[in-house]
């Protein structure tokens, strides 16, 4: 289950830092810097690595607080 709401999840905080921490991608020409369009910055890749170790770390805290349940045969 955690599989499957990491999968959910993931992609869509990780695409909402990528586009929201971005800068410009320049390029030189005739001695000038143009904008020729925007890239995500590392900040925005050390924001997702935080994120996901901070998930990490509550997974690993709510597993070893939760209760093993054994199936027994009726």
């Amino acid at each position: 289950m955690l599989s499957i709401l990491g999968q959910s999840f993931g992609q869509i905080i990780a695409t909402t830092v990528l586009v929201s921490y971005t800068e410009p991608l320049t390029k030189m020409g005739n001695g000038q810097a143009s904008v020729i369009g925007s890239i995500a910055s590392p900040m925005a890749f050390n924001l997702i690595f935080a994120v996901a170790i901070l998930f990490t770390w509550t997974i690993i805290f709510a597993a070893l607080l939760a209760k093993n349940y054994k199936f027994t045969k009726p």
